[in-house]
């Protein structure tokens, strides 16, 4: 997709990363600010996961990874996103998906 995407003439950055990792997530916004300074008019959550099992049978571990990911991940992000967007003095969107 980077290629493509540049091929158009875009400008890209790309960021392997955990995000049930705090340290990840945060690193994900302070790359995007290296590559493109404040200038952050959108963010879009859209990563999530899901552990089937029984529930009598769901490691605590588990169900802490599933909701790293699906709710703590977004909140970080949201949370490092807006404080880019702020000092940009553009405003910005967030969309959860």
């Amino acid at each position: 997709m980077k290629k493509a995407l540049e091929a158009k003439g875009c400008r890209t950055v790309y960021v392997c990363a955990d995000l049930s990792l705090v340290d990840d997530c945060e690193r994900v916004v302070a790359a995007h600010e290296e590559a493109f300074g404040d200038k952050l008019d959108g963010l879009v959550n859209c990563a999530a996961t899901t552990k089937r099992c029984f529930w009598e049978s769901a490691t605590v571990e588990t169900m802490e990874y599933v909701l790293n990911l699906n709710v703590r991940a977004p909140f970080i992000l949201m949370q490092a996103a807006a404080k880019l967007m702020e000092r940009g003095k553009r405003g910005g969107s967030v969309v959860n998906i």
